[in-house]
């Protein structure tokens, strides 16, 4: 709206105003409209009243009041109708906005949901195959040691020992003095771990990948079959580790 239109509204009203001689405290009273936003209309200033809407209700009372007529009437008009249309454009403006907002959070919220399902669900796969494995590899280990035959008395009664078994495989280790022994494979599975006495003895079913841990080698005789393997001629230390096969 261009700004002498403006001023030729404020000076509409003023004219009918003084032609109906009231005075702007008069017509504010009789409207019960605040004198500062009629004043701010005959003047205007239309940035002062709270809204747009709110200065086309004003405008329209004030002219009923005064009973403008004629072009003045049509000038008012047109200007009232010039704000409903743009405070509907900022109603609509807001109204689309607040929509496109609604609809980004509603698809926000969808998108988390849909992440959240999928974590949820690729959760259970992967729980359901940790387990899977886990059960697979204890029965694996099971197994192992039902056809290991392992006997980790002092004492073992080779006569138990299947004959289609290679009698090679069979490790006897005795200790020949206090001695700390430990026995296990490269898989971490531990056989045997303790403090032998003197004259003590462990037999085993060997797989091949055994490791010996021991902290005086030369108390310790180790037998398979006829081979004797003993470690007199080495120096008891803190610890001592070997392969088995490394011996064999």
């Amino acid at each position: 709206m261009k700004t002498n239109a403006i001023i030729s509204i404020g000076g509409i009203f003023i004219k009918w105003r003084l032609k109906k001689n009231k005075t702007i405290y008069d017509c504010a009273s009789a409207l019960n409209i605040p004198v500062e936003y009629l004043d701010a209309v005959e003047r205007g200033d239309f940035k002062l009243l709270p809204s747009q809407d709110y200065l086309g209700k004003v405008m329209d009372k004030y002219k009923n009041f005064l009973n403008i007529t004629g072009d003045d009437y049509d000038s008012i008009i047109e200007i009232i109708a010039d704000f409903n249309q743009q405070n509907t454009q900022k109603k609509f403006h807001l109204l689309y906005k607040i929509r496109l907002i609604k609809f980004f959070k509603n698809f926000s919220i969808l998108i988390l949901i849909l992440i959240a399902v999928t974590i949820v669900i690729d959760g259970n796969v992967l729980d359901n195959h940790f387990l899977s494995f886990l059960d697979h590899d204890s029965t694996n280990r099971q197994t192992d040691l039902n056809n290991s035959n392992l006997n980790y008395g002092s004492n073992y009664d080779f006569s138990q020992i299947p004959n289609d078994l290679p009698q090679n495989n069979i490790i006897q280790i005795t200790a020949t003095g206090d001695v700390w022994l430990e026995i296990y494979n490269e898989r971490g599975d531990i056989y045997l771990s303790k403090n032998m006495k003197k004259n003590e003895r462990y037999s085993f079913l060997a797989n091949g990948d055994e490791i010996i841990s021991t902290n005086s080698p030369s108390n310790l005789i180790i037998r398979n079959g006829e081979m004797v393997i003993n470690h007199k001629d080495r120096q008891d230390d803190d610890l001592y580790i070997f392969k088995l096969n490394d011996l064999l």
